[in-house]
């Protein structure tokens, strides 16, 4: 693969089953500067989608799945473990606080304090 947008194609053709988010990971994981978006892997999908229904594009036949390929999937899970942790962690601080919140109001509405 030389460029983001063979790359993002490759993925949309060889594994359809992956969500647009686990494509955008893949295609950072394999061009750590790109700003590829979920829009982006839409677009790509919407452009092949027309160019087979004009008889633009062949369906190709399945390209093997490369180290190359097989690791830049590792490196996405990696990112998006990361990233669902981070998320993670932001919730359950959220949650605390709203927690903490309602006691200390029940405390208040139940003169406690």
């Amino acid at each position: 693969m030389n460029n983001i947008g063979t790359f993002a194609r490759n993925l949309i053709t060889t594994r359809p089953e992956l969500s647009n988010q686990e494509m955008v990971d893949l295609v950072k994981a394999e061009f750590p500067k790109a700003q590829t978006t979920l829009a982006c892997i839409a677009w790509y999908k919407s452009d092949i989608n027309k160019k087979k229904k004009s008889g633009l594009l062949v369906e190709a036949a399945p390209v093997e799945r490369t180290l190359e390929v097989i690791q830049a999937e590792l490196e996405a899970a990696k990112l998006r473990v990361t990233e669902l942790e981070g998320e993670l962690e932001v919730k359950k601080q959220a949650s605390r606080e709203e927690k903490l919140a309602q006691l200390e109001k029940l405390k208040q509405e139940l003169g406690l304090e």
